[in-house]
């Protein structure tokens, strides 16, 4: 803790982050249009400290930023974003008999959202809207979600979120004067930290700091020092209002959630951020959020063991025009006894502290039966994410706005080193994606991955070779069909994310035609 404290203090971050007048909902916390951009659709590059509440999950989709909500006076006003996929992979017999056979939803390492070694190539489904209604200076906003389409699969009452936002965001401008602005959000919503995307959380689809997931509040304030430099500060407030209940007598059924082993307790949440934006192209922030538990719904006269999860660190997004985008952050997590913290932060692949034990502690090994025992520790984590498009450098010093051929270069990876009481490893994962676009309704493109959850075995790694084409309607769209191949050359004990972590192997190849939009 004492180096990451260190690391903090050096970048000068204490406190805070940016007000919602950057991406919030009303007309004046959206950004403004560039009046210099030849295509009407090219949105400003303002470098973003959070993604707003309203801004739809649609990670490493290489989309332009899906949209935020925007009302006039007294308006309605509806967005969301839609992905659905077909999955299937091709792998050993159920049977344990000779020969391969087809399986939906493919049987494969990187499947669950909340394994670590996700990759984001394979999403699965998720279909998210967003309602508002407001003036300029307040909003309301609804959203509904669910990870799973009925039609194609079942009634999977866990996957279906129902009303999974509700909150009101105020606006109030001109509190500092000409300096700067002040904004409110109450309710039921999530903000998100340490994003390595330009317009959302990157290839990878997590957070370094942390997603919230709490009712409460977020202040937030932009105060401009400069023509070209603003101090962003935001803190908040919250807690769950309720956590899965439990129930050691009853078996639980399958359509309701998994609290873990242990009874999650009233679990409370504190966040603060401060940013510093230079422009357009840099913005360095310090982050600080702790959520904890005094572990009060055990049985009456158990002792309570109090929980708590806190991430302490700094990052930096650059927007370097034709140099490119991007982004690199050090987090670190102390994590003390976190079984019962409920899910007030999703951090790193984990909601909550059951699956930050899960992927960082040691998870139950289904071949052995033995779980590591350790629940407290600490995760040292790195970020980062660069793209470069060829055809914006080429064309420079001249305007590209993204109508033309293009080659997207990224690169990213992440590193992770955990200590804990009997379960001490370093995690790396790394990546390369192009997409080269050739025609205006036509891009092609590969990604490769290489995962090793333990770098002192190559046993758990393993690596993926995915090519993929992407059909659209013109260069800058906000939809697009994607069909793609995916090779993965496994270790011995690679194995298939749950629930198939029981089987001796997982699907060598899987094939995705995937569906998505955002509006």
């Amino acid at each position: 803790m004492k180096g990451s404290a260190r690391l903090w203090l050096a970048l000068g971050l204490t406190v805070a982050l940016p007000v919602r007048a950057q991406s919030g909902p009303a007309p004046s916390a959206a950004k403004p249009a560039d009046p210099t951009a030849k295509n009407p659709e090219e949105a400003v590059d303002d470098p973003e400290i959070s993604l707003a509440p309203t801004v739809p999950e649609a990670s490493g989709d290489t989309a332009p930023a899906p949209p935020a909500a925007e009302t006039t006076l007294g308006g309605f006003e509806i967005h969301g974003y839609l992905r659905a996929p077909l999955r299937v992979g091709v792998g050993p017999k159920n049977d344990r008999t000779s020969g391969t056979e087809l399986h939906a939803p493919a049987r494969v390492p990187d499947a669950s959202f909340t394994d670590w070694r996700y990759l984001n190539t394979m999403p699965g489904p998720w279909s998210e809207l967003f309602f508002s209604y407001g003036t300029p200076r307040a909003t309301a906003t609804i959203s509904i979600a669910g990870y799973n389409q009925t039609i194609a699969g079942y009634r999977d009452l866990e996957a279906q979120l129902g009303i999974n936002q509700a909150f009101v965001t105020l606006l109030f401008p001109g509190t500092f004067g000409r300096y700067g602005d002040l904004s409110l959000t109450a309710g039921s919503f999530s903000d998100r930290y340490g994003t390595a995307g330009k317009h959302d959380a990157g290839m990878y689809q997590t957070y370094l700091f942390g997603r919230t997931k709490a009712v409460g509040e977020t202040v937030s304030a932009r105060l401009s020092l400069t023509p070209q430099v603003a101090l962003l500060i935001e803190h908040g407030i919250g807690a769950k209002l309720d956590v899965i209940p439990f129930d050691a007598l009853n078996p639980r059924p399958d359509y309701l959630p998994y609290p873990g082993p242990v009874p999650q307790g009233s679990t409370f949440l504190h966040h603060a951020h401060v940013g510093a934006e230079f422009g357009r192209h840099l913005l360095v922030t310090g982050h600080y959020l702790t959520a904890w538990t005094p572990d009060d719904h055990n049985a009456p006269g158990t002792t309570s063991v109090p929980g708590r999860i806190s991430v302490v660190g700094g990052d930096a997004h650059i927007s370097a025009g034709a140099g490119g985008d991007g982004y690199v952050g050090f987090s670190h997590i102390a994590a003390h006894h976190v079984l019962p913290v409920a899910d007030a932060i999703e951090v790193l692949h984990s909601s909550g502290g059951y699956q930050l034990k899960n992927n960082f502690f040691g998870r139950y090994d289904p071949r052995t039966k033995l779980t590591p025992p350790d629940d407290s520790g600490r995760i040292e984590s790195v970020l980062l994410q660069y793209a470069l498009s060829l055809g914006k450098l080429a064309r420079y010093p001249a305007r590209f706005t993204g109508i033309g051929s293009d080659l997207t270069l990224t690169v990213f990876g992440m590193y992770n080193v955990v200590r804990s009481n009997t379960f001490d490893h370093e995690m790396l994962k790394y990546g390369v994606d192009a997409l080269y676009s050739m025609f205006e309704v036509l891009a092609v493109g590969a990604r490769f991955d290489t995962v090793n959850p333990d770098m002192a075995s190559r046993r758990q790694s393993f690596s993926v070779l995915s090519p993929r084409i992407v059909l659209r309607t013109r260069f800058i769209a906000r939809e697009r069909v994607v069909l793609e191949y995916s090779h993965y050359f496994l270790g011995k004990e690679a194995y298939a994310a749950f629930p198939y972590n029981a089987l001796p192997q997982a699907d060598n190849n899987a094939l995705m035609l995937s569906a998505s939009m955002a509006f």
